[in-house]
């Protein structure tokens, strides 16, 4: 799709893009990367990330099933692990998946989701921070059914 474009530009050009909000431009961009990813073997946590970033680019323009498939696939390919940035992985994809299964309805499914992104992240954000705090906020919203998306373009 893009086989003249180095690697690093097309990354660079998907991030300006996706700052100044053109998400819809972004998307086949961050499509591309994930297909480089993956058609070069590079690592299941270098293509894990890239899932993630393509479903928050697809939330944020509104196409939550596919916002849904590509969170799931960044879940089912995070390998573990016990690192402080293997756990923040898992938090942030989970965390992901939450907030688009709200979208979706599926509320019970989406606490879940969100209940061990915030565990994960209490494990490596000792003392809490701010962002742990505003985390532990954002799952009690989803409890009582209050919730709003974040991701949502201003």
């Amino acid at each position: 799709m893009f086989p003249s474009t180095d690697f690093n530009q097309l990354c660079h050009r998907r991030s300006e893009l996706h700052r100044a909000g053109a998400i819809a431009e972004a998307i086949p961009l961050q499509a591309e990367i994930l297909r480089r990813l993956e058609t070069q073997g590079k690592s299941a946590r270098d293509i894990a990330n890239a899932h993630n970033y393509l479903s928050v680019l697809y939330t944020k323009n509104g196409d939550y099933l596919s916002a849904e498939f590509h969170a799931h696939r960044a879940l089912n390919l995070h390998e573990g692990g016990t690192t402080p940035k293997d756990r923040d992985a898992l938090a942030c994809y989970s965390m992901t998946m939450a907030r688009i299964l709200c979208l979706l309805g599926n509320r019970e499914e989406a606490i879940h989701h969100a209940e061990i992104a915030l565990r994960e992240w209490v494990s490596v954000h000792q003392p809490s921070t701010d962002f742990l705090i505003a985390r532990q906020n954002e799952v009690s919203s989803m409890k009582t059914g209050t919730w709003t998306n974040p991701l949502t373009l201003s």
